[in-house]
């Protein structure tokens, strides 16, 4: 076999910080290790900044070409009890076979959206007879045959309106996502794959430093990542589920 030829781009990550102030004051007085609390918030706060900017970057349908793509509207909303969740679901699995030669193994399901395939009469109905009334992430991972079925359930506050709003929207991603090789490592540069996060080894790292005359400890935390999307075909999106 002659080796394939496989096209490259530059892939970089971008540098983010957030520090946590502790007064020594506070410290003297808490009754629990500040610190700890510290680097929990600054980490999951960064988490969620990655999670943010993935989901806004796969939520884009000008991320997508016609035929990876779907828009929902009126009766074809899963909003609505006659609408057929399964066949969209269907119809995005094949659109991305055809495409590389995999069926999709995730999909991620918006919280709005799922709030609404928990009671859909079309998915209850395949289980009511063996199953409990309620339709889960197992339950569809059967139903849709899609092995990795997640919801996206964080939420985000708005900077500037000061309200919290849904990081995963009433939208679903399915993908491809080429798996890692038995016993770990790096995946195959020959295996599509819809997206990757690019990450700087050995981060994050949390670290320390005084302010304020050494009356304030910052507790910090940097990371270095950026997402792309890598192959769009390798991915579906099912966009605006509700009404």
């Amino acid at each position: 076999m002659d080796p394939s030829d496989v096209s490259t781009v530059d892939a970089g990550y971008d540098e983010h910080d957030l520090a946590y102030p502790i007064d020594y004051r506070e410290k003297a007085e808490a009754a629990f290790p500040l610190e700890a609390m510290a680097t929990d918030t600054v980490t999951e706060a960064i988490a969620l900044k990655r999670e943010k900017g993935i989901a806004d970057l796969v939520q884009n349908p000008a991320n997508y070409g016609a035929g990876n793509k779907v828009v929902l509207s009126g009766s074809s909303r899963f909003s609505d009890p006659t609408s057929d969740p399964t066949g969209v679901v269907r119809v995005g699995k094949e659109a991305v076979r055809q495409k590389i030669g995999q069926k999709p193994n995730t999909l991620v399901i918006g919280a709005q959206t799922m709030s609404v395939l928990e009671y859909h009469p079309q998915l209850v109905d395949k289980i009511k007879y063996v199953q409990k009334g309620i339709v889960d992430t197992a339950i569809l991972a059967e139903i849709f045959g899609v092995p990795n079925v997640v919801v996206g359930g964080a939420v985000f506050q708005n900077e500037i309106l000061g309200a919290f709003g849904d990081v995963w929207q009433d939208n679903m991603v399915l993908a491809y996502v080429a798996p890692r090789p038995a016993g770990g490592g790096i995946r195959y540069v020959n295996k599509p794959s819809f997206g990757y996060t690019m990450r700087k080894p050995a981060y994050p790292q949390v670290d320390t430093y005084l302010g304020e005359g050494g009356k304030v400890e910052y507790v910090r935390n940097t990371d270095f990542f950026r997402s792309y999307i890598t192959w769009a075909e390798a991915g579906y999106l099912i966009f605006d589920t509700n009404a």
